[in-house]
């Protein structure tokens, strides 16, 4: 069985205001990682248990984006270089 690698990051705004939740899972010798985002508006506020039931119904559902990764990556993913690559692709910037 091939290994699977999965990290949820969230992206909070400033009191719990609104906020972005990743979900990015590799399967070792992928040259992708399957993506799934959940997004609370600024105007609620930001629940970490129901965004990661909105990511995992979006996983079920197959309702992910694949995204390429290099070779370098794609027999050697640990959580810390997915974590690194989410914060990478997701870049948040909060305009406070």
């Amino acid at each position: 069985m091939l290994k699977a690698t999965k990290i949820i990051q969230h992206f909070i705004r400033h009191k719990s205001k609104g906020g972005l939740a990743v979900m990015a899972v590799h399967v070792e010798g992928n040259s992708y990682i399957d993506v799934a985002t959940a997004i609370c508006s600024v105007q609620d506020q930001y629940n970490k248990k129901v965004a990661v039931r909105m990511l995992e119904n979006s996983f079920t559902d197959n309702q992910t984006i694949r995204l390429p990764i290099g070779n370098a990556l794609r027999h050697r993913m640990t959580h810390r270089s997915l974590r690194d690559w989410v914060l990478c692709q997701f870049c948040y910037s909060d305009p406070r």
